[in-house]
């Protein structure tokens, strides 16, 4: 955007860097942004932009592991876009990136990289509930080597096994079986994991968190969508969000989950950690018991959603906005102490190529979502000529669908993720 914001100031110019080019426009209110990213942003971009795939040709997961190669690769346009910028902020911070703000003395909106990456150590959130008095599931860490005996000792046991580090799920397992122990086993070897008992009749709610300054809040809840089926082949990958869903929630719940978080924030301001994360919650149905599991020392793909929400429902500036904004020193505490959740509507879904081949996005791709699509949102597309990796996104869906609720809504959301999939042949050697 030009011009003023909403509020008669004046847009503060930076410059967006993460795997999704869509992610910055969580912060477009109150910052204009050039773009820096894995993905293409596509025709509709207002402002300069820069992408991996399209250098390279070839769209893979980009994620937060990508970010060093994304920085690395796209160092001579990000230079350029640094001569007129005041601030980068980028999906998370990386040594590289953090040096090369120093240098050029733009500030760089985003958790010091040193203490983002002992954060990446799940066990080191557990220590955190645990010096904050806070309970979570309790879990052993063994050599995955091992976890076939886990289950000589106990041949129904039910197991969530988990890498160190990872996001998005990619480092989660489930090991139902003792096949499934051995595959994970012979996938990881000797590596250290973190397992717990898995529990069936579950939700993952995810709230958004920020620390600027002296001031740590909670701020938007998600319901998060886990492996669904026509999006992924990943049981455990992370794949959709549904804000309005978390309204479906017993307040007791949703209430826990605010107190929580907002110790979880506090909590890693006392450790000198600025700008956005997330925490991860799982709510057990059976026993009614909520406990954080994870924690996102980063922007998410859910922070883009929670925005947009707000946005549509008229508030001058999202939560990423107000916490970013102290953070700059563009707005002041209270913008951000005043916030107040409120009911919202709004879902998206991230569809993978679930192939086991390379894909291209055909020409019949526009038309076919868009006779199908009218109240939703299509984002991410790659250009045509992109080769599609196994696993990477082929694009995302947004709209006012309710995630795994029967209705008319959310028939059609499925039926756009299909016509989106069957938009992509495989790609020719």
């Amino acid at each position: 955007m030009t011009g003023l914001v909403r509020g008669g100031s004046t847009p503060r110019r930076g410059i967006w860097i993460g795997p999704r080019a869509s992610d910055g426009s969580a912060l477009s209110e109150l910052f204009e942004l050039d773009t820096v990213s894995g993905d293409w942003i596509g025709p509709q971009a207002k402002r300069h932009s820069s992408c991996l795939e399209n250098q390279l040709g070839v769209r893979r997961r980009w994620a937060a592991s990508s970010m060093e190669e994304i920085v690395g690769g796209l160092r001579h346009r990000l230079s350029q876009f640094m001569d007129r910028a005041s601030y980068v902020i980028p999906y998370t911070a990386t040594a590289l990136l953090s040096r090369l703000c120093k240098d050029s003395g733009v500030k760089l909106l985003a958790p010091d990289p040193g203490i983002r990456h002992w954060l990446d150590d799940k066990r080191n959130f557990h220590q955190i509930l645990q010096d904050a008095g806070l309970s979570t599931l309790a879990y052993d860490e063994v050599a995955a080597v091992q976890l076939p005996k886990l289950f000589q000792i106990d041949p129904a046991a039910a197991l969530v096994v988990q890498r160190r580090r990872g996001s998005g799920g990619a480092g989660t397992f489930f090991a139902d079986t003792k096949e499934q122990a051995v595959d994970i086993s012979v996938r990881l070897g000797s590596e250290s994991v973190l397992v717990s008992r898995r529990l069936r009749d579950t939700e993952v709610v995810n709230s958004l968190i920020g620390v600027a300054g002296q001031v740590a809040a909670a701020g938007p809840q998600t319901l998060q969508g886990v492996g669904i089926p026509a999006c992924t082949n990943i049981p455990t990958a992370y794949c959709g969000s549904d804000v309005g869903a978390v309204g479906r929630l017993p307040a007791v719940v949703t209430n826990t989950v605010r107190d929580v978080s907002h110790a979880i924030a506090a909590a890693l301001g006392r450790l000198g950690y600025q700008g956005l994360a997330g925490v991860d919650f799982l709510y057990d149905r059976d026993e009614e018991e909520l406990y954080p599991i994870d924690l996102n020392p980063r922007f998410q793909a859910s922070t883009r959603l929670a925005s947009n929400a707000e946005r549509a429902m008229g508030r001058e500036f999202s939560f990423a906005e107000l916490v970013l904004g102290h953070q700059a020193g563009i707005l002041p505490a209270t913008a951000l102490l005043n916030w107040a959740p409120s009911a919202m509507n709004r879902s998206q879904l991230t569809v993978f190529n679930q192939q086991p081949h390379a894909v291209r996005l055909t020409s019949f791709a526009e038309r076919a979502i868009e006779e199908d699509a009218v109240p939703l949102r299509l984002l991410g597309l790659p250009r045509r000529e992109t080769v599609v990796m196994p696993g990477a996104t082929l694009g995302m869906i947004e709209g006012s669908f309710s995630i795994g609720v029967k209705s008319h809504r959310w028939t059609q959301a499925l039926d756009v993720v299909q016509a989106l999939a069957d938009a992509f042949e495989p790609a020719l050697e």
